[in-house]
């Protein structure tokens, strides 16, 4: 499940719970060590699109080429990990894997007929599409929760909606337009389905979708917009864009109210824990690098882990960090144990 935007947080209890806390609210660093996952010979950059918040993750591996100057994805192909051991490479160059949950329900998009369409893989790499209108210029599925509710957007035109197909009614789907906005794109959910998403700054950047159904607008001043990144159990975490070129890191609740903004080193929230740490960007001794916050506040710098790395994921334990590592054009999946 994947409740951030392209980098998830799944987590539900430890990494921040296994430090030993020092007055002040300071935490002693965590210890981890790194461990490099499989990918096939030639390729040299990565992306992680899901975790269930366990040991598998999906998403996508490319070999980089430079033509005419500029930096190609070649070979790009679906991949399934399991525990940093790749298991399954689809040979379609046209799939795409999203996320998955922790019962192994992988879903994304993959070209069938003229047209990218929404479906699910089974273990095999075996695509089936997830129904939609024909009208549709293409549709695909980006999100699936715990309970294998899947989430996703369908195009027309210069139009997207967000589109839910609910694991209460297999072979139906819903659209969930948010009012006043056509061109809503999902970037994350929680298991109580809670939906996020990223809109034009014209209309507000955000919004979140509550159990009740109703869409409302993340908060944000008059030179500025929402910018969502991740929620968790009704919290949700990104940055409000200011013109011309500012922003803050913000964490809004559930009915879209401001509830605080970090301090002006944070750079960008990726991953929200069960137990309120969020995982992301700060400015540390004059570069960018992965920390854990808490209320705001840091709590641990992460000095054992590499400041080339991009966090993804965090596990339900909290004691796996997930994400890829190196530098452009080339990143490699990598996860950090920590204790």
């Amino acid at each position: 499940m994947r409740t951030g935007r392209t980098w998830r947080a799944v987590a539900t209890a430890g990494l921040v719970s296994g430090l030993v806390l020092l007055p002040g609210g300071q935490a002693q660093s965590a210890t981890c060590s790194v461990t490099a996952w499989q990918v096939p010979t030639g390729a040299t950059t990565s992306a992680v699109h899901g975790y269930d918040g366990v040991r598998v993750a999906v998403g996508s591996t490319s070999r980089m080429v430079r033509v005419a100057g500029t930096w190609r994805h070649t070979d790009t192909r679906a991949a399934v990990w399991d525990d940093g051991r790749l298991v399954l490479r689809l040979t379609s160059e046209t799939a795409v894997m999203d996320d998955v949950n922790a019962a192994g329900e992988v879903v994304g998009s993959e070209v069938v007929g003229s047209r990218r369409v929404a479906v699910t893989f089974d273990r095999l790499g075996t695509a089936t599409p997830l129904p939609g209108r024909s009208t549709w210029d293409g549709y695909w599925a980006s999100l699936v929760t715990s309970g294998g509710d899947v989430v996703g957007q369908a195009v027309t035109g210069d139009q997207r909606v967000v589109v839910l197909w609910p694991a209460a009614a297999p072979g139906t789907y819903r659209e969930l337009p948010v009012p006043g906005v056509t061109d809503a794109r999902p970037v994350a959910v929680d298991d109580q389905l809670r939906i996020v998403a990223s809109t034009s700054s014209t209309t507000g950047g955000g919004y979140v979708r509550n159990t009740d159904g109703t869409w409302v607008p993340l908060a944000h001043p008059a030179n500025g917009h929402a910018d969502p990144w991740a929620i968790r159990d009704g919290r949700v975490v990104g940055r409000t864009l200011l013109d011309p070129n500012g922003f803050t890191v913000s964490e809004w609740n559930g009915a879209g109210a401001l509830v605080r903004t970090y301090p002006t080193e944070a750079v960008i929230p990726r991953a929200i824990g069960g137990r309120g740490v969020v995982g992301g960007d700060a400015l540390v001794d004059g570069g960018q690098r992965t920390v854990l916050w808490r209320d705001g506040v840091v709590v641990d710098r992460l000095p054992s882990v590499a400041a080339a790395f991009q966090l993804a994921a965090i596990s339900d334990v909290e004691r796996t960090l997930v994400g890829r590592e190196g530098s452009y054009p080339n990143h490699l999946p990598v996860h950090y144990r920590c204790s």
